[in-house]
């Protein structure tokens, strides 16, 4: 038999399970994305540097220039946004919470009801990751990063 707490520990895992999973795949293709980009741009703009063709005169010079400025936006929101961090930091959460909502299930394998004390400490170290996680974003803020 499922306790109200209980439940409610369930219901705010798997909420949260959800929105950093979404979060985590969110940023993994943001990061893969701007890294995929970045690299490629560059290898066209490198290449439109070194064309040799006097039909066509500054136009690959002028393309190069445009890409390499792209470049800096995107590294710049890569600096700032830093979504591979964040991918990183989503999964180590994710995977706590995945472990917590696993103890849950065990427990709720036993006969009885769960304790009240058993569903405190799996909120307590629900909690505790997720202070964990925000204060770490909170210092990369204060950081500059």
């Amino acid at each position: 038999m499922e306790s109200e707490r209980s439940k409610l520990l369930v219901n705010e895992l798997t909420k949260l399970k959800d929105s950093f999973a979404s979060d985590r795949e969110r940023h993994k293709y943001t990061a893969l994305w701007i890294k995929l980009s970045t690299a490629i741009l560059a290898a066209l703009a490198t290449i439109l540097l070194g064309w040799q063709d006097p039909t066509v005169s500054k136009l690959p010079q002028n393309i190069a220039l445009v890409l390499n400025a792209v470049i800096s936006v995107l590294a710049a929101y890569e600096v700032f946004f830093e979504p591979r961090k964040l991918w990183v930091r989503e999964t180590l959460v994710l995977s706590t919470l995945k472990d917590i909502i696993r103890d849950l299930e065990f427990e709720h394998e036993a006969p009885a009801v769960i304790s009240d004390q058993k569903v405190e400490e799996l909120k307590n170290r629900m909690d505790s990751v997720l202070k964990q996680s925000l204060s770490e974003w909170l210092k990369d803020k204060r950081s500059g990063n």
